[in-house]
């Protein structure tokens, strides 16, 4: 390789900045991958401005940012991992244990047996969001555990929220979408929601508690945190059980356990990365296979504004991209226009 050194986006904890950094030698089980896509969460943000709360993370500072995002792997450490030079492939890290690099950078190195790839010529952008079809899969695993008939979920029109009520659909389970804004209602019945209640109404308690009695939904996916998991909780039918999956609005939970005890209801939590540690490989496999097959099989297809639209259920809108070095706007667009599409940086990009 000509170069010695690449960029990456990393962050002291008090704001993002582009860093410099050397290539070096690959050590046993690596691929070397060119990262051409890298897209903008919540959890990327939150790492970004220290926001994460998490013992002796400090001590890692600075921390490469992104935990997910898709290029194409340019060299590997030995026989078989160089194999797979030019390979598409998609990539994940556990946003909960940051990295020295992440995927908002030109390069990153990963283990071999990490990777997700896909066949040649597959659009880096089509396989650069796979954190959340892997999260759907936990999810949906819980409601076949836990026998549940119909499910709730807030923040119903992020790319999360569609993609798992896309699967929902897929396997016949009724949902009930919360949202934040009137104009979400219309996005979500646009991708086939029947089930859409503003958790801004004045009458949204009273809804959705005749809508969870009638279709016996007793299991409530929440990312958004604060008391807003009690308000929904408190009318959802006896034996039901919220599943934090983040806390978006920094805000703790406070609440009476009597509230839980009488009505037997639970809160509990789901991390994607420690449910996709105890998975056998096979089913990993299996997963990855799921996915892959979707999204190849995918047909792209564009809204009136030229907007990449997702063709399958486990593919993700792209509204916006950035290069590196536009490091502020592609935050900001990223937390402004979440329902409209992943926001993404583009690393070799200018």
């Amino acid at each position: 390789m000509e170069n010695t050194s690449f960029r990456a986006i990393i962050s002291d904890f008090k704001k993002p900045y582009i860093a410099t950094k050397e290539f070096r030698e690959l050590k046993e089980g690596e691929v070397l991958v060119k990262v051409l896509t890298a897209t903008i969460n919540p959890a990327d943000r939150d790492l970004a401005f220290g926001k994460v709360e998490a013992p002796g993370i400090e001590s890692l500072l600075p921390i490469g940012l992104g935990f997910e995002g898709s290029g194409v792997i340019e060299d590997g450490y030995g026989e078989q991992e160089k194999k797979l030079i030019g390979t598409p492939t998609a990539i994940c890290f556990d946003p909960i244990n940051p990295m020295e690099i992440g995927t908002w950078s030109e390069y990153v190195y990963m283990q071999a047996k990490d990777v997700m790839p896909f066949p040649e010529g597959t659009d880096s952008e089509t396989i650069c969001a796979l954190g959340n079809p892997l999260t759907s899969f936990s999810m949906m695993e819980r409601i076949e555990k836990g026998g549940h008939k119909a499910v709730v979920q807030s923040a119903s029109c992020s790319a999360l929220g569609k993609i798992f009520f896309r699967l929902c659909q897929k396997q016949g389970i009724p949902t009930i979408n919360i949202v934040r804004k009137e104009e979400q209602i219309d996005i979500m019945k646009d991708i086939g929601a029947e089930h859409v209640l503003n958790s801004t109404s004045e009458t949204f308690e009273g809804d959705l508690k005749e809508l969870a009695t009638r279709l016996q939904a007793t299991i409530f996916f929440d990312p958004i945190g604060g008391d807003f998991i009690l308000q929904v909780l408190r009318v959802l039918p006896a034996n039901s059980i919220v599943v934090c999956l983040d806390n978006l609005s920094h805000k703790p939970i406070s609440f009476d356990p009597l509230e839980l005890i009488f009505q037997q209801k639970e809160i509990s939590s789901l991390h994607s990365p420690a449910w996709m540690s105890n998975q056998s490989s096979e089913r990993i496999n299996e997963i990855f296979s799921e996915i892959a097959d979707d999204i190849s099989n995918a047909t792209s297809s564009y809204s009136q504004d030229g907007q990449k639209a997702p063709g399958g259920i486990f593919t993700t809108k792209i509204y916006k991209s950035y290069p590196l070095e536009e490091i502020e706007s592609a935050i900001e667009d990223s937390t402004q226009n979440a329902c409209r599409g992943k926001t993404i940086f583009k690393p070799h990009s200018t």
